[in-house]
């Protein structure tokens, strides 16, 4: 154990302490998260999803134009709707047969549209690869051709109309007699009309273009195996970190406990000293006392809090009257009992300048932050602190008879020489 422990100068070193206390319940969430997902991976089992992707043919609002224009599109959104669409899933069943139902093929298929493209992405997931394929190649076939048969209701209410328009043309030109020259205008202005007509019927005549076709073969399709157990692994080791943290942090919140010499020393925003567990009796004290002895040099009248009933409390006060009696032989070391009334102590620190705390191993933090807070409305400056050891305390114990062995040993040091103790 370090003999010194500094106070944290930023909130990077409380975290760190913080996570050096608490690492066992951080440890412990991001093992059960883990253990958790890596058991629902086990249950769920693995899933394969195809994707099957389709060149999507641009077809304007007439179904054959004669010419050709760059301003034709397609309506994704219209094309995503006809292939959730009833008649789509209602074909991909039949094909496919199995406990397949129209239902679950609307809900469970998914698909990907470039919306500035003519692209479509038909997929699906299924517990066996093959079938996944199959599924997603045969849902975009049937697409193509609910998506054709619409085409061609559209050419034929085309070629009806047409029908129409000709027919109401052809009746104006033989209503028109005669042979002047506007009759004759006239006549070539609806034979024209009826001929542009009359090619456009044309065109539509045994219409069979192409509105797609999958560019990805069903071997060929797409295939990815999911749950990814890294993926899935990865989120839970960091979702148990974050929760372990938190719960590190709650837990933090809600011990009332001094957890060691650097929590100590958080808490009075001073240094903290530590016993020499190499040494015994008093000597193990020594080094921290000189320690104190030295910050306290040139601060006048030391005092020492400690409670009465402390097993440690004779040892660190030999250790400190020995260790002042070397740096500033012409004051004394003042004994205050903080087992005794609060109001005694705080009246008993108008006689001192500067005080060194030695709280008990179970004195709940809040408590040893009032009493340093109490100090510091004294007027006396409190220097730092002794981290004794969660051992038992001493029974019987008075604090006249721990002064009385502490003044015996430090006598004893003196006699001895102060080169003897170190």
């Amino acid at each position: 154990m370090t003999i010194l422990t500094l106070p944290p100068r930023d909130g990077l070193q409380v975290a760190l302490r913080v996570l050096r206390t608490r690492k066992w319940t951080v440890l412990a969430t991001l093992v059960v998260v883990m253990a958790l997902m890596g058991a629902y991976l086990m249950l769920v089992g693995r899933t394969y999803t195809a994707s099957t992707s389709l060149q999507v043919a641009v077809i304007g609002a007439e179904p054959a134009p004669t010419m050709r224009t760059g301003v034709a599109s397609v309506d994704m959104t219209t094309e995503i709707d006809l292939v959730r669409s009833g008649e789509a899933a209602k074909r991909t069943v039949e094909k496919v047969g199995g406990t397949l139902t129209v239902e679950q093929l609307i809900e469970g298929v998914r698909v990907v549209a470039d919306p500035l493209g003519t692209v479509l992405t038909i997929s699906w997931t299924a517990d066996d690869p093959e079938k996944a394929r199959l599924i997603s190649a045969t849902h975009a076939e049937s697409y193509l051709q609910v998506r054709k048969e619409l085409v061609l209701e559209r050419a034929k209410a085309v070629m009806a109309e047409l029908d129409t328009q000709i027919g109401d043309l052809q009746r104006q030109l033989a209503s028109v007699p005669g042979d002047s020259a506007s009759e004759a205008s006239t006549r070539q202005v609806l034979t024209s009309r009826i001929g542009a007509l009359t090619q456009r019927r044309a065109a539509l005549l045994g219409y069979d273009a192409p509105t797609g076709r999958v560019v990805t073969s069903p071997e060929l399709a797409e295939l990815v195996v999911g749950p990814s157990r890294v993926l899935y692994m990865a989120s839970a080791a960091a979702l148990g970190l974050i929760l372990g943290l938190a719960l590190a942090v709650v837990r933090e919140q809600m011990d009332h406990r001094v957890r060691g010499p650097r929590h100590l020393a958080q808490i009075i925003a001073a240094p903290v000293w530590s016993a020499d567990v190499t040494g015994a009796g008093d000597l193990r004290w020594f080094g921290g006392a000189h320690l104190a002895t030295i910050v306290g040099r040139d601060r006048g009248t030391p005092a020492l809090v400690i409670g009465s009933t402390e097993k440690e409390s004779p040892y660190l006060l030999a250790a400190y009257r020995a260790a002042q009696g070397e740096v500033r032989p012409d004051q004394r070391v003042v004994l205050l009992d903080l087992d005794g009334p609060r109001a005694e102590l705080i009246r008993a620190l108008a006689d001192v300048d500067h005080v060194v705390i030695a709280p008990n191993p179970d004195m709940p933090k809040e408590e040893v932050r009032q009493l340093a807070d109490q100090i510091d409305l004294s007027g006396t400056e409190l220097i730092g602190a002794f981290h004794l050891l969660p051992e038992a305390p001493m029974k019987g114990a008075d604090i006249r008879d721990i002064g009385e062995v502490g003044e015996a040993t430090t006598a004893r040091h003196r006699g001895e020489g102060a080169h003897g103790i170190r």
